[in-house]
């Protein structure tokens, strides 16, 4: 029973996600042309949430996770081998080998030599071995998904948007942790929005469970790729009374403004987090404020930021 325990649990094959398996166009373009609601310049002068080399990916129920830079070195050694594969299995079938003998052990124990107590001792050095083989092999897997999910980031970032969803979909369809899985699907939902595909974005992250876990600043620029942007903007705001907003998430709430005319918003919104902005983006929205004719709105935002910086350079 225990060696049966064992072989499922090493040669199962992965779970598959009817969603992945849909065919995809293989296009390689970004999103940052996508935007279908910007008619007017953006503060930022490119899309704030497209997918580039300062892309910021965050895991969806553990904060953000830092920028992704491997070298191609550390991609090609993060790709799943067939050598891989082969050495796990290996190790899977000497482990059964082994308990099979602790089993056979036990029974020659208990009937051949009537002794209950050595079977017993047999029987617990098994389970104990297959035990902690279970635990070795769930950690290597792990290990593995968070790497290729490192792999699927830098792809993304570098926009190999094909090669991205392939890495990213193994993770998702592996046996991982649930935040591991929800934070591949979220890769997923990039790399659909890179591919100008926010239906398909959309569809992904409709699997992230629990539902509450989605990202927000991703739901948001999907939202906004759909032609929504009201959504997004509502999706922001409901987040950022309960989570820390990261740069990225900011600057599409800034655009999103902007793009509806609000620049009372704009205004506000990098007055509040200018130092999640930082300086060069906040002269950014100041002069993009006096480019729209809100001198008022631009100058008394950029009173402000010489003031914080004033306060700072004191302390």
């Amino acid at each position: 029973m225990l060696t049966c325990v064992i072989a499922i649990v090493a040669f199962r094959e992965p779970k598959s996600l009817l969603f992945i398996d849909v065919e995809r166009t293989r296009g390689d373009r970004t999103l940052a042309h996508y935007d279908r609601v910007a008619h007017r310049p953006s503060p930022f002068g490119v899309c704030p949430y497209e997918p580039d080399r300062g892309f910021e990916m965050r895991q969806v129920s553990r904060g953000a996770m830092r920028p992704l830079q491997a070298s191609q070195r550390s991609i090609s050694a993060s790709t799943p081998s067939r050598r891989w594969v082969l050495s796990e299995r290996g190790e899977a079938a000497t482990m059964i080998v082994s308990v099979m003998i602790a089993e056979a052990a036990t029974c020659v124990a208990i009937v051949a030599l009537k002794s209950p107590e050595l079977g017993a001792l047999f029987l617990a050095a098994g389970v104990a071995s297959g035990w902690r083989w279970a635990e070795a092999h769930k950690r290597r897997l792990q290990a593995h998904a968070e790497r290729r999910l490192r792999v699927a980031n830098t792809l993304l970032a570098g926009h190999s948007h094909r090669e991205a969803w392939d890495a990213a979909k193994d993770v998702a369809a592996s046996a991982c942790t649930r935040a591991l899985r929800n934070a591949a699907l979220t890769t997923l939902a990039w790399v659909a929005l890179g591919e100008q595909r926010p239906r398909r974005a959309r569809e992904v992250l409709r699997h992230v469970l629990p539902a509450a876990a989605v990202d927000p600043y991703t739901l948001a620029a999907v939202e906004s790729a759909s032609g929504h942007p009201d959504r997004a903007i509502a999706t922001i705001d409901r987040a950022r009374h309960t989570t820390p907003l990261g740069r990225d998430a900011v600057r599409l709430l800034v655009e999103l403004h902007a793009n509806a005319g609000n620049y009372s918003q704009v205004a506000a919104i990098a007055r509040e987090f200018s130092r999640v902005l930082g300086v060069h983006d906040v002269l950014l929205v100041v002069r993009a404020l006096e480019s729209a004719g809100k001198s008022e709105l631009a100058a008394s935002l950029a009173f402000r930021k010489r003031a914080s910086l004033g306060s700072h350079s004191t302390r």
